[in-house]
């Protein structure tokens, strides 16, 4: 179970977890993989979606080539919440972004969005779609 330590102390604890599968881009000769996934807890009835980008193979991401943002999804496809870019710190391979910390009820899923430095800019990749989980 994954528990979240939020503002004044207080605790969410997740008892819904999916994930996406696992999706690859490359951006200025880097491969990466990426995916989505979701946490929630129907008792309190919370909801995050987070995504993953990561260098798909040895060796680390100069600062700031890779990024993640989480977004959040009803079941109807209507977004709900969505983070901001969150990029690699110098000499890591990973980054990981989340959405807002959502207090309802529902079915939820989480869709996010990958960065790779081009050179001159981002490339844009979406993750694969997460299963949904109820909160």
């Amino acid at each position: 179970m994954l528990a979240l330590v939020l503002a004044g102390g207080a605790t969410a604890a997740y008892a819904g977890t999916a994930s996406s599968s696992t999706g690859y881009f490359s951006a200025n000769g880097v491969s990466y993989l990426n995916f989505a996934w979701i946490n929630t807890n129907p008792t309190d009835h919370y909801a995050v979606a987070s995504t993953r980008t990561q260098k798909n193979g040895s060796g680390s991401l100069a600062a700031g080539w890779g990024g993640a943002r989480g977004r959040l999804f009803t079941s109807g496809g209507t977004l709900r919440c969505e983070g901001t870019n969150q990029y690699n710190p110098s000499g890591t391979t990973t980054v990981a972004g989340s959405s807002c910390l959502l207090n309802a009820t529902g079915a939820w899923y989480s869709y996010g969005v990958s960065l790779g430095w081009n050179g001159s800019g981002y490339n844009s990749v979406y993750t694969f779609i997460s299963p949904n989980q109820n909160s």
